[in-house]
């Protein structure tokens, strides 16, 4: 079984690199611009295993978007991994503290991506 990621990015050649990343490693990969765009497609029942999501987003940001997903059926418990420029160590906690399920500094770094995102599947597994 091939396993779903959504990338949630507000750049195109961000959402771009990732979903070449994440496909290279045999995921498919659904794409969004924006939060809304994301929150769109999971209430239309398009399910994921893991959500890449960017912090910085026009309109609803990472953080409120995840929010909204977290209260849809069957997205309560759906890896989400923050994607950000703010590094600082308050911050991460601070995203971890908000709900997420990791964090990815920008640019990302494919092989930090890859790992990431395979270890964050491996976990949910059990």
């Amino acid at each position: 079984m091939t396993l779903r990621i959504l990338v949630v990015d507000d750049d195109e050649k961000s959402r771009r690199l990732a979903a070449d990343v994440l496909a290279h490693h045999g995921y498919r990969v659904t794409r969004a611009a924006s939060g809304e765009e994301a929150i769109e497609l999971a209430r239309g029942g398009a399910m994921q295993d893991l959500v890449l999501l960017d912090i910085q987003l026009p309109g609803l940001d990472g953080v409120a978007t995840l929010r909204v997903l977290r209260g849809l059926r069957d997205w309560q418990a759906m890896p989400v991994i923050a994607v950000t420029a703010s590094v600082m160590p308050h911050e991460r906690s601070e995203l971890m503290r908000a709900g997420f399920s990791g964090f990815l500094a920008k640019p990302l770094a494919i092989k930090d991506l890859a790992r990431l995102v395979r270890d964050t599947l491996a976990a949910r597994k059990g």
